[in-house]
């Protein structure tokens, strides 16, 4: 509808009252702060504060690993629908309960992180009985290598290696074998020998293919290692389930580390605008943007600190920022403009005029009554019960109202989940079904009516287009300008349209087209052969109106697809006949298949509405390049900031 008139503010303060100034034009919710550059002449530089931002960024990230932590233990998740805390961050910040929480996060990572260590040390536990438990029938201290005169030594054999074979070689060699046990992979021994013997032993042992095993560290029997291990396994298990109770405890205070996030983020975010400001010694400039609306408020509280400010109206190379105000319809389509580019300070604002051809170009793409109803009750439900943010509620309102106009547009064209009353009719009631339920035509009948349909949208889109051009350059005070570069056009039109129902008629008056854009399109060229010159040379856009008019041939095809698609998917459906493996398998079919062509054809919608927008419509007025209104707001991922 329009575009936001912005003040531009320029705003002078001590530097001790950086901090409590910005915490004041945060929450009014209604400044833009931007960057100020540095000014020798004036001795102004840029104001630091990356320590103290390192430090907020160092506590963040602390009360979100704490958060992360108790949400694994609150006893209540939750849920979509769940309500935001409505909390005053500044009273919470300056009050005890920002301290307690602090502390109460460092304690929850610290617990977390003994609950890791307790679980370290019983993977270490376990792993260690899993090492020594082929060992349990060995009686003597694991590190024990022998005495003066004899050798002793652990070991193992392949699990393929006969008994007899290592046992008889080891006897030759002059040495004794214990088993101590056997699994699938090994067969584990030990070895005694007198030192005399180690030589021809240990050729014997390689020989076999004998693997040492050595426990140096171990002074104790495998039995007495194992059971220490396995009460110090019990230990830590206890030590884990203590914790574990205890981060069950704090989880019920996990919404006081949700207020303390958003108030430390609130403060990351003053600390991260302080660094837009200038400086000097004593002094520090803060340069931004005020909405006319918004002015009174911002000078009230500006007013009752210790600064000097004004609030002045753009000049020339001032780059204000872009806010766009519309009604409640409109406003849902304002992100639609945003992924193309925000309009230009001081230009027109499409939103209203571009969501009334969005509903209906996307309705022509994707006409169902029943797709139409589902995406209604969707996104209309979703934004009752889920009580969104603003962004994703925005997104969600819009695709309500192209479900709207796709329920409307399926009613013209006939479609009901493609032809699924048809279908049912003839094959499940036995009844003869009328050829179409359209009230205006069917795609699949009349795919050339379609197209002819498509095509007069596309014309009307186009023209309202360039009504919109004659309207911003009347406005801006160019009214011959706004009537020349449009009305002829329309004449040319005009004739063109009526050569094919009044021939006699449609020849004079595309003649006079002609003629009007031969005479006036060259008119600021120099002089009268160049004037001539340029008007002939823009009759060349007649072939560029031609080719944006035959890009909406595209609706037809988006048409044609969802419900050809469809109606495979009826056909599908109804293949197994009526019983009730037929009936399961139609229900099936019914939700895989249309859900798929649902999805697909929202997504194909989308996008061929919003490229319709954007080359075709907005190429003949829009003026891009505009800075969206960005104003410095407190943190709002967990509460509802109720701050005045």
């Amino acid at each position: 509808m329009s575009i936001a008139r912005m003040k531009k503010l320029s705003l002078l303060l001590p530097r001790g009252d950086v901090d409590r100034i910005i915490a004041k034009l945060m929450y009014l919710r209604c400044v833009d702060i931007e960057q100020t550059g540095d000014d020798e002449a004036l001795g102004l530089s840029a104001l630091r504060g990356e320590a103290e931002l390192a430090e907020l960024h160092r506590r963040l990230a602390v009360i979100e690993q704490a958060i992360k932590a108790l949400t694994r233990y609150a006893a209540q998740k939750k849920s979509f629908t769940s309500r935001r805390t409505a909390v005053d961050l500044r009273k919470f910040r300056s009050g005890p309960g920002y301290r307690a929480a602090l502390e109460m996060a460092g304690e929850v990572n610290a617990t977390v992180e003994r609950i890791e260590q307790a679980m370290a040390e019983t993977a270490r536990c376990h792993e260690k009985i899993m090492e020594l438990s082929p060992w349990a029938a060995y009686s003597l201290p694991l590190n024990f290598q022998g005495t003066e005169h004899t050798l002793s030594m652990l070991g193992s054999f392949p699990a393929s290696m006969p008994e007899e074979r290592f046992v008889a070689g080891i006897l030759e060699a002059g040495g004794a074998v214990g088993l101590l046990g056997r699994d699938g992979g090994a067969c584990y021994v030990s070895v005694m020998c007198h030192r005399g013997d180690e030589d021809d032993v240990a050729r014997a042992l390689a020989r076999l293919g004998f693997v040492r095993a050595t426990f140096k560290d171990i002074d104790k029997t495998p039995a007495e290692a194992l059971e220490e291990l396995r009460k110090t396994a019990e230990v830590a298990l206890a030590a884990r389930d203590e914790y574990e109770e205890k981060l069950k405890e704090y989880a019920g205070r996990l919404g006081e580390l949700e207020i303390l996030h958003d108030a430390v983020s609130t403060e990351q975010r003053a600390a991260e605008t302080k660094l837009r400001l200038a400086a000097t010694e004593n002094c520090a400039y803060l340069s931004g943007w005020v909405p006319e609306k918004n002015e009174a408020r911002v000078a009230a509280v500006l007013d009752r600190c210790d600064c000097a400010y004004e609030l002045s109206e753009p000049t020339e190379g001032d780059d204000p920022p872009v806010l766009l105000e519309n009604n409640s319809f409109a406003k849902n389509f304002e992100w639609v403009i945003g992924m193309y580019s925000y309009p230009k300070y001081g230009s027109y604002d499409p939103s209203f005029i571009m969501g009334i051809f969005y509903c209906l170009i996307f309705g022509m793409m994707f006409a169902d009554v029943v797709y139409g109803l589902i995406m209604v009750a969707l996104c209309f439900g979703g934004v009752k019960l889920l009580r969104p943010r603003e962004g994703t509620r925005r997104f969600l309102l819009m695709f309500g109202y192209c479900g709207i106009a796709c329920t409307v547009m399926g009613a013209l064209f006939g479609g009901y989940m493609s032809d699924l009353v048809q279908q049912i009719m003839i094959n499940f009631m036995g009844i003869d079904s009328p050829p179409s339920l359209a009230l205006l035509l069917d795609p699949l009948q009349n795919p050339v009516g379609l197209l002819v349909v498509a095509l007069i949208a596309g014309g009307v889109h186009l023209i309202a287009g360039m009504a919109v051009k004659l309207y911003v350059t009347w406005r801006d005070g160019h009214p011959l300008d706004a009537v020349l570069d449009t009305v002829p056009w329309w004449i040319l039109f005009a004739g063109l349209v009526l050569l094919y129902f009044k021939p006699e008629v449609g020849r004079w008056v595309s003649i006079s087209g002609v003629v009007s854009l031969v005479l006036t399109q060259g008119r600021k060229n120099k002089n009268i052969v160049t004037k001539f010159l340029g008007g002939v040379f823009s009759l060349y856009n007649l072939i560029n109106f031609t080719s944006d008019l035959v890009s909406y041939s595209r609706i037809m095809a988006l048409g044609l697809a969802s419900a050809v698609l469809g109606q495979v998917m009826n056909i599908l459906g109804i293949m197994l006949g009526k019983g009730p493996i037929g009936f399961i398998f139609m229900i099936l079919v019914f939700i895989v298949g249309h859900g798929l062509n649902i999805a697909l054809n929202i997504l194909g919608s989308f996008v061929h509405t919003s490229r319709l927008q954007y080359i075709e419509f907005f190429g003949k007025f829009f003026e891009g390049g505009g800075r969206a209104f960005a104003p410095v707001l407190p943190a709002d991922k967990y509460t509802a900031d109720s701050t005045d």
